[in-house]
């Protein structure tokens, strides 16, 4: 029995054959705006409220959108990379494409996970370590996250990002490159931070 949704699946990858990269981002942005640009009043971890949340949930348990993202994100790997990193919380992602590349990839747990090693799989100092990200916004996460790789003695090329709305800020935070498929002027979502009334910023991070 053929499920439904795996014809569609097919068909999706047959037109993938004949399509440009720029047909297969466009068509990329407008289901990623679709599927997971929340409108409404968000504050983000950089502490600006913002009047679109991308929900990363939404997009990375989609996998007509996860296997898309992951083949187009495959173009920008360093093409030295030894190995894909992530933050646990960006296991599909980097599963994603780690598949499509066939690299190896190790996972980055969060300082309050509590227990096992801060970086977790194989790594080897002196492997060059390609980070990927999915929503990139302050970029303290980010940055926290190549220093883990840096102290085990990996050369870190550069960062991926599905989408980076740091608007500059994660280069800095980073210490190296950082590439992304989008950011919100692509997705044609509204990224001006504005005043807010709340002094409770904690309430509604993202």
């Amino acid at each position: 029995m053929i499920r439904a949704d795996s014809a569609v699946d097919t068909g999706t990858n047959r037109r993938n054959i004949f399509q440009s990269r720029h047909q297969r981002w466009t068509e990329l942005a407008r289901d990623l705006r679709a599927a997971a640009c929340l409108p409404g009043e968000f504050i983000l971890d950089a502490s600006e409220p913002v009047d679109t949340y991308i929900d990363v949930v939404l997009f990375e348990t989609r996998p007509t959108i996860l296997r898309r993202m992951a083949a187009l994100l495959a173009d920008l790997v360093d093409a030295t990379a030894d190995r894909l990193a992530a933050r646990t919380q960006v296991m599909p992602l980097v599963t994603a494409l780690s598949l499509e590349t066939g690299l190896p990839f190790a996972m980055i747990r969060s300082l309050d996970e509590g227990g096992g090693s801060r970086v977790e799989g194989e790594l080897h100092a002196g492997e060059r370590v390609v980070l990927v990200e999915d929503v990139i916004v302050s970029g303290a996460h980010t940055a926290g996250a190549v220093r883990a790789l840096r102290d085990l003695g990996a050369v870190v090329p550069g960062v991926l990002a599905a989408v980076d709305r740091s608007r500059g800020r994660s280069h800095t935070a980073a210490d190296c490159p950082v590439q992304a498929l989008y950011t919100p002027l692509d997705l044609q979502i509204p990224d001006q931070a504005r005043p807010c009334a709340r002094t409770d910023a904690s309430q509604a991070t993202a």
